[in-house]
């Protein structure tokens, strides 16, 4: 298994990446015609909508991204479910962008970070399938899975500036961050890469938290089976 995984040239790797990264990301631009309308960008839905109005009322100042919406359940307003992470990294990354492009509507620059992000998912799915040791034939099998999956389509399209396609991304990063710890316990870059992940999730969203309870369920699992449990990589 570890020999075969060796095997692998990374030039193949990087090709399959880009290839499958390319071909999820025109999937992904399949439903531009229900974003653009008459010449001007609309976000996909109901969510994105109100992420788009709170990251373009951020752009001026995206470190003060608005906490509480006097707006929602009128009259008293409502402290915003959502956390502050994703609307300011949005926020900062609009304005970079726009300044690079000369781009004047916001939403222009919006509509297209969900399809780009797709290589950025397909880059840790690819990291998982080779920390699984699999074959580059297994590979390139689960990366076809990963562009005609329907959740990459759906989360990644055109005009998404929902969360959830980050929320993913916070899961496929806390296991692969956890396979290479797990693979060696020994280890302190992997345990601290994926401390990084699990400390920064639920910034950007609350539900994230629960990302940690597979960790101590193995955790859990390797000192009811008594196994080793090295004090440098759980320290770190």
């Amino acid at each position: 298994m570890q020999g075969a995984f060796k095997t692998v040239p990374r030039r193949y790797s990087i090709g399959l990446w880009l290839t499958a990264g390319s071909l999820a990301f025109l999937f992904c631009l399949y439903h531009l015609s229900g974003t653009l309308v008459f010449g001007s960008f609309l976000p996909a839905d109901n969510d994105s909508f109100y992420h788009a109005r709170r990251i373009i009322d951020a752009l001026g100042d995206p470190l003060r991204v608005a906490q509480f919406d006097a707006r929602i359940h009128a009259p008293e307003g409502s402290w915003i479910l959502w956390p502050w992470a994703y609307a300011t990294a949005m926020a900062c990354l609009t304005r970079l962008l726009m300044a690079l492009t000369g781009a004047a509507d916001p939403m222009s620059v919006l509509a297209f970070i969900a399809p780009a992000w797709v290589f950025v998912n397909a880059a840790l799915f690819l990291g998982i399938a080779s920390r699984l040791r699999l074959s580059l034939a297994m590979q390139a099998l689960a990366m076809l899975f990963f562009t005609l999956l329907p959740l990459t389509q759906m989360l990644h399209r055109v005009g998404m500036v929902d969360h959830h396609y980050i929320e993913w991304t916070f899961v496929l990063a806390s296991l692969y961050c956890g396979l290479g710890w797990f693979d060696d316990l020994a280890s302190r870059r992997p345990p601290a890469a994926l401390a990084a992940v699990l400390g920064a999730a639920p910034a950007f969203h609350t539900g994230l938290f629960i990302l940690q309870l597979p960790v101590l369920l193995a955790f859990a699992w390797l000192w009811a089976l008594k196994g080793p449990l090295h004090r440098g990589g759980t320290l770190a």
